[in-house]
């Protein structure tokens, strides 16, 4: 009978990983390939819109862990878990800020219309790149700005 692997990555392989990367103070390239594996496999629990949405996410979830890889008890605590754990709470938060701040609307390439408030002024965003929009107040003339 073949087994099948349950998770992305096998534990007691990312386990002395962790251990030589304690050992020299930094992460070890298998263990960054690891996690982004784990990150990898996370992001498919979730639903995007937009493939920006997704990669933002997975940056943001590897850069928690990659901060935060030290505090990991190697005595109390399972690596995959402990690893898993704090990545879905980094996609998961990451998905609401770019819900709740409007970042995740690609629409135009230069320009979008956010909201129109009761006098007739304009929000818009101005992209800079397709990750990074920037919102600024305006009167009725964005014409001057395309």
């Amino acid at each position: 009978m073949v087994k099948t692997k349950k998770h992305y990555v096998d534990e007691l392989e990312l386990k002395e990983e962790l251990l030589k990367s304690h050992a020299q103070n930094k992460l070890t390239n298998n263990v960054v390939n690891m996690f982004s594996l784990m990150v990898d496999g996370a992001t498919k629990r979730f639903s995007y819109k937009y493939e920006e949405d997704r990669e933002d996410c997975m940056q943001d979830a590897m850069l928690q862990i990659t901060m935060k890889w030290k505090c990991f008890d190697m005595e109390k605590d399972k690596p995959f878990s402990y690893f898993a754990t704090m990545i879905h709470y980094a996609l998961s938060g990451q998905f609401k800020k770019l819900q709740t701040k409007g970042f995740s609307k690609i629409e135009n390439d230069n320009v979008e219309v956010e909201k129109i408030d009761e006098y007739g002024n304009k929000t818009i965003r101005i992209k800079k790149n397709k990750r990074v929009p920037q919102t600024i107040n305006i009167d009725n003339n964005i014409s001057d700005l395309i």
